[in-house]
């Protein structure tokens, strides 16, 4: 493990391949699955869950071809309080981010998008303590 979430027992049981925890973002079969369901359904939205996830959160790499990614907290628990340099890094197709789960950031990195020309819709509503 990285150290994201210490204690996080995430299972690789393959279950939907685009809903994954942030700690498996570093595993490459997993973004192969993810890559691969994204290629038949180039609309699908790559769910991100940050359960038990505490300070920093960078995802940087995700699967070839996302478009539309939604950070969510399946388990309601999470504490991350910064978004982390390059937070995503050359997702030249992403189009859409979610990341209104995140409500206790309170501060960004540098370069948080990098490298996502495509990106239209950014959806930080519930960031209020940012400042």
């Amino acid at each position: 493990g990285s150290g994201l979430c210490e204690g996080c027992e995430v299972s690789l049981v393959y279950r939907d391949p685009l809903h994954v925890h942030a700690c498996e973002l570093e595993d490459a079969r997993v973004l192969e699955r993810a890559g691969a369901a994204l290629a038949e359904h180039p609309e699908g939205v790559l769910v991100v869950d940050v359960s038990g996830v505490t300070g920093e959160l960078t995802i940087r790499k995700v699967p070839e071809g996302v478009q539309h990614i939604a950070v969510v907290c399946d388990t309601g628990d999470n504490n991350i309080t910064h978004l982390g340099d390059k937070f995503l890094e050359k997702c030249e197709t992403l189009t859409s981010l979610d990341i209104n789960a995140l409500t206790q950031v309170t501060s960004i990195g540098d370069d948080f998008l990098i490298k996502c020309e495509s990106l239209t819709s950014l959806d930080i509503n519930a960031l209020t303590q940012v400042t």
